[in-house]
């Protein structure tokens, strides 16, 4: 796993929420189990990922002003 520069060429598309990993302030996973047939290719151990997130500026710019409470 790379930490800094630009991405593998497989890592597409690829996000960058947070330059810092200190700056996570809460972390919670749900898990279920996705009731669909494989596709041909596809390995019973693939996941299907959704991740949302909740924002909340550090700092005040002229960009973040809504997000910082």
């Amino acid at each position: 796993m790379k930490w800094f520069g630009s991405p593998e060429a497989t890592e597409d598309p690829f996000f960058c929420l947070l330059q810092n990993d200190s700056l996570v302030t809460e972390l919670n996973v749900l898990t279920d189990r996705l009731l669909t047939p494989l596709k041909e290719g596809q390995h019973e151990n693939e996941v299907v990922l959704v991740i949302k997130v909740k924002l909340q500026g550090t700092r005040i710019t002229g960009g973040n002003s809504s997000l910082v409470q």
